[in-house]
């Protein structure tokens, strides 16, 4: 401690002495002097052509779990951007009961969603639209006749962070003799960003009935094992 006492001292002296020897006017010329400048930055966004990952409906915090992924059916699109439709469920129903009668049969997909990013610079608007292209058909060719697919009450939903406004869901009923129905619309200035439209089932009997999509079956019809339907989804991009 007394070693760091003196050398203080000693600089104090040296810093006086070193003062002491200098005229008024030399000490004056040589203060510095200050420079500013001026320089830009620069950012360059490009589009987003790459596929967006399908999120977990639950959580879009979170990817789709590795289980749905290894379906095909329900993988996702691989659809490039930057405005995609990334995700649309493969729909089970049933099974449902033959009675002749009019039946009401339930999803049993737990969570199907639908999964649309929009990454372009200007928020233009966008517009999913959903139409039943195939009828419900049986490998013997038999169609049921007159039947109806309900969606309904889906939730919107989208990852923390994005503060975009949200796009408009709307319920729909499908057939194969009506037009295209709108089930999602985001008019301009809204919807970018990754949405999802979520229809969160529920459980009967220790399964899953999912009361969010239905089919309507009028009866009255030939009634065979399985048919199978197709829907045509078309992301357009703006709104109609």
């Amino acid at each position: 401690m007394k070693s760091k006492n003196l050398f203080v001292l000693a600089a104090l002296l040296l810093v006086g002495l070193s003062l002491g020897s200098y005229s008024t006017d030399t000490f004056a010329n040589d203060s510095s002097t200050s420079e500013a400048k001026d320089t830009t930055a620069k950012v360059v966004f490009t589009p987003n052509t790459a596929p967006t990952h399908p999120l977990n409906p639950n959580d879009p915090n979170q990817p789709l779990a590795s289980l749905y992924l290894t379906d095909p059916a329900n993988s996702g699109t691989g659809n490039p951007g930057p405005l995609s439709l990334d995700y649309v469920p493969a729909l089970t129903f049933g099974p449902p009961h033959a009675n002749g009668a009019e039946t009401t049969v339930a999803s049993t997909n737990k969570d199907p969603y639908l999964q649309v990013s929009d990454t372009r610079i200007h928020a233009e608007g966008w517009q999913l639209t959903v139409a039943m292209t195939k009828p419900f058909t049986a490998r013997n060719k038999v169609t049921l006749k007159g039947i109806s697919m309900n969606w309904q009450d889906g939730m919107l939903k989208t990852a923390v962070g994005n503060t975009n406004v949200a796009p408009n869901a709307t319920d729909i009923t499908l057939d194969e003799d009506s037009a295209s129905a709108v089930i999602l619309t985001a008019p301009s200035s809204t919807g970018q960003g990754t949405w999802l439209d979520v229809f969160i089932g529920g459980s009967a009997k220790g399964k899953t009935s999912n009361n969010k999509i239905i089919l309507t079956v009028p009866g009255g019809q030939v009634i065979s094992k399985a048919y199978h339907s197709e829907l045509t989804w078309t992301l357009a991009g703006a709104p109609g």
